[in-house]
């Protein structure tokens, strides 16, 4: 688990949603990152959505896919700016094709300063999802594996943020 003192920095965040909990799969979408922290600025490495078979088990889920979520066409790392204490950011909007015979993850690698790992708050993927996105953190940059690391769940840190037409 994340120390109190490196936050995330150094670890990956993942969050899965289900696609047979998603209500509509548009042709695009943005992702949110919350996070609270005392910085002035967080950096993430790289930021991807998975696509993997329905219903894998972790450390065994194969990534079939694997599609970049850039923020302000920037490329990774990219430095996002925090005001107040909170950095809200918005992904660029991302052509992507949805099919609820599969499930979808959310990675984030966080790669300095760091966001306080008590205080990265939970999202609901309201938009286009029934549920929360489920959630866990690894230690590492896993955006680019093979398969999806095991480990425990913990509460939603992502959310699909806004659908936009087509």
């Amino acid at each position: 688990m994340p120390s109190q003192d490196n936050g995330y920095q150094g670890y990956t965040v993942f969050s899965r949603c289900e696609g047979g909990f998603m209500h509509f799969f548009p042709a695009q979408f943005k992702a949110s990152v919350y996070v609270k922290t005392p910085g002035a600025s967080v950096q993430i490495g790289n930021f991807v959505i998975l696509k993997t078979a329905r219903g894998a088990a972790l450390g065994s889920a194969t990534v079939l896919s694997s599609t970049s979520i850039p923020f302000a066409s920037s490329s990774f790392p990219v430095t996002l700016t925090v005001t107040g204490g909170e950095l809200d950011a918005i992904s660029d909007a991302v052509t992507y094709t949805f099919d609820p015979l599969y499930d979808y993850w959310l990675a984030v690698f966080f790669t300095s300063p760091q966001p306080s790992g008590s205080a990265i708050n939970p999202g609901l993927a309201t938009s286009i999802s029934s549920h929360t996105w489920q959630s866990y953190w690894i230690s590492g940059d896993h955006t680019g594996d093979a398969t999806i690391p095991a480990a425990t769940f913990i509460n939603g840190v992502f959310a699909i943020h806004d659908v936009l037409a087509a």
